[in-house]
């Protein structure tokens, strides 16, 4: 079971609890922007019926008065939606790229956990070099793509977008 200590003491896995709030604060966002948007479609409803009542001939100050409030209502609400719905996209990719790192993050450290440096190499310069290298990693665009097994594998890619190869 992963307690907060384990997430904490573990670089790989501190991500995830705010993984968890931000995943919290994207879903009350939907429901906000939901919200709105029922919000939207009932105040275009009621302005198409004002409009209509106006081209029908009712055009007494009281349904000229309600439509002009009715389109005003609707101007703050879908600009309320709109400012929502940016914030809610940002938000949902700031947290795709956290995940993104995360499972990078992860995937390499799986990858580095086994090897084994000369006995004579102090401890400090062995983890300088393997972070200056993992940094390095990091920077060669790396990409989950299909294995063809139904899982995904790490792969990078070069600056044309084609698929490095290891060259032994």
């Amino acid at each position: 079971m992963l307690t907060r200590e384990i997430l904490i003491a573990n670089a790989a896995l501190s991500g995830l609890t705010d993984a968890k709030r931000v995943v919290a604060e994207l879903k009350t966002k939907a429901e906000s922007a939901s919200a709105l948007q029922t919000q939207i479609d009932s105040l275009t409803k009621e302005k198409a019926r004002l409009e209509k009542a106006i081209a029908d001939g009712a055009t007494d100050a009281e349904t000229a008065k309600a439509l002009k409030q009715a389109k005003a209502d609707l101007q703050s609400v879908t600009t309320q939606y709109n400012d929502l719905k940016s914030k809610y996209d940002e938000a949902e990719q700031t947290h795709t790229k956290e995940v993104f790192g995360i499972r990078v993050e992860t995937a390499l450290q799986t990858a580095t956990a086994g090897l084994k440096f000369k006995a004579g190499l102090p401890e400090s310069a062995t983890k300088v070099l393997l972070g200056q290298a993992i940094d390095k990693i990091k920077g060669m665009n790396p990409e989950f793509i299909y294995d063809g097994k139904g899982g995904k594998m790490l792969a990078f890619k070069d600056e044309n977008g084609a698929i490095m190869r290891n060259p032994n």
